[in-house]
């Protein structure tokens, strides 16, 4: 409490008058101040409390000493909570997104004449901000009566069209190994924040499309959206003798909705479903037809904490249907062995933290994990190995129905755009929740076990427009999954690379 100064008055008592809150709760905000001698700062800071209090509660408010006459020792201060007049876009937005369109993600969520809620403003924001390829800002200024004020949203947005063309080698080895990926995307066609993306990928022996389209729904920020994809494979002849090949199908719907957005956390909800169908042949004779009905329902978001880390967290539960009628034969294996035909459901989950240590230097620790009700189609498995798994392991290295990665990475960037790493990967696998007879075949093949890698990795960012990623990993221990003392790729290495070229436009 700043010190005497000036004429002084004994206060005994604060009288309120305020609308939103009842004047109890404001009467121990101001308690300090009672019995007290206090300037006009002083009664001034009181009066500043009960402004913080409101700013605490999520409204924006200005407490102040009306003209008056203080008897007996009884100070009057009177809030004027200010309300909403009017959201308007600056002139300045040249933007494809409808204005009026872009001022309603703020007015469901507050109406003109309400006393304005600083939390419904920023949920608001940040349901506009999340509109593929724009930015929105907001600020307050003066309104048209003294209490109220009027939001000026400020919107810049992206280009129409943008797209990343990379090149990698994270293909399967029986596919070829190196691949080409190029993703277009149309933002905003319509003005309603629209926006459709073209993917396309190729390797050696494969060839894979989809198309995806979302838009919103409202202002809540719920988009809903439909998606489709088709592909063709073909193992490399070098791979396995009987050639095999196949060919599948996609289609989907998807809604997304942001269940919280503040400034230290985005947390958002989706629903989706999807209907796959792929065929498998053998020699040109049909092996396989895998028809496969999912819904998954999922949450995922990041907080920011107090010491400047973020956290990441992911979680998602799928159920379906899994029919290989189309086979007879296939079936009628399935059905003496892993039995994964029939409903299933599984829950996966992905959790990290990045925290920075000094300059230029942070810390990340990364959990994933499923678990299942039963054995699982191959599209449902968790897969150790791979450039997003234990990077020592070539890509869908010991598949199985339930199991956990970690990582632990320590990075450092000496100057912007450089950023080295040196990395641990651990994973745990169980190939199949219920084993059958014979499963393994007579040899030591483990249910249950786990692989880890050591490496170190590089990224270079020298603009917008560029990115090179490169690891080297190194396999430690064994690998207890191995068949013929080979692992999924069929070779044996004990170090492993990755490299991928990403070009922005």
């Amino acid at each position: 409490m700043p010190a005497a100064q000036g004429p002084t008055v004994r206060v005994t008592a604060f009288h309120i008058i305020t609308t939103l809150f009842p004047e109890a709760d404001l009467q121990t905000v101001v308690a300090p101040f009672r019995n007290r001698d206090l300037t006009l700062g002083g009664l001034q800071s009181a009066a500043g409390a009960i402004s913080t209090y409101y700013r605490q509660h999520g409204y924006l408010a200005r407490a102040y000493l009306p003209r008056q006459e203080i008897r007996d020792g009884v100070v009057t201060i009177a809030v004027q909570e200010s309300r909403l007049g009017r959201v308007v876009v600056d002139s300045a937005s040249d933007t494809r997104l409808d204005g009026d369109l872009a001022a309603g993600y703020l007015l469901n969520r507050q109406a003109v004449g309400e006393t304005l809620r600083l939390n419904a403003l920023e949920q608001g924001v940040a349901a506009l901000d999340a509109v593929p390829g724009i930015t929105a800002t907001a600020t307050a200024e003066a309104g048209g009566a003294p209490d109220q004020t009027d939001i000026r949203l400020k919107l810049t947005e992206g280009p129409l069209f943008n797209g990343i063309a990379l090149v990698d080698n994270q293909a399967q080895r029986a596919s070829g190994g190196w691949r080409g990926i190029a993703v277009l995307s149309a933002n905003d066609v319509d003005g309603i924040g629209d926006q459709t993306i073209l993917t396309g990928m190729r390797s050696l022996g494969t060839t894979y499309g989809r198309l995806a389209a979302t838009a919103p729904v409202g202002y809540s920020g719920l988009r809903l959206g439909l998606n489709g994809s088709a592909f063709d494979y073909r193992v490399a002849h070098d791979f396995n003798a009987g050639t095999p090949d196949g060919w599948g199908a996609t289609g989907g719907a998807m809604a997304t909705l942001p269940v919280w957005r503040s400034e230290d956390t985005a947390l958002d909800g989706r629903l989706s479903y999807e209907h796959r169908r792929l065929v498998n042949r053998t020699a040109q004779i049909v092996t396989s037809v895998s028809v496969i009905d999912a819904a998954t329902l999922g949450a995922g978001g990041v907080v920011r904490d107090g010491w400047g880390g973020a956290n990441q967290v992911d979680v998602a539960l799928t159920g379906g249907t899994v029919d290989l009628g189309g086979v007879p034969d296939n079936l009628a294996l399935d059905a003496a062995s892993v039995r994964t035909s029939g409903a299933y459901a599984k829950l996966a989950m992905t959790a990290s933290h990045a925290q920075p240590l000094g300059e230029g230097v942070e810390v990340m620790l990364r959990l994933s994990g499923q678990w299942a009700s039963g054995n699982l189609d191959s599209s449902e498995r968790l897969a150790l190995g791979g450039p997003d798994g234990v990077r020592a392991y070539p890509v869908n290295e010991g598949q199985g129905a339930e199991g956990a990665v970690g990582t632990l990475e320590l990075r450092w960037r000496p100057v912007t755009g450089l950023r080295f790493a040196a990395f641990w990967d651990g994973g745990w696998i169980r190939q199949f929740v219920t084993p059958w007879a014979r499963w393994n075949r007579g040899t030591d093949l483990p249910n249950d076990y786990g692989v880890q890698g050591l490496g170190i990795a590089v990224s270079w960012r020298p603009g917008d427009a560029l990115a090179v990623d490169a690891t080297l990993a190194q396999v430690v221990g064994d690998n207890p999954g191995r068949i013929n003392g080979l692992d999924s790729d069929g070779l044996r290495r004990r170090t492993r690379a990755w490299v991928r070229v990403t070009g922005n436009f």
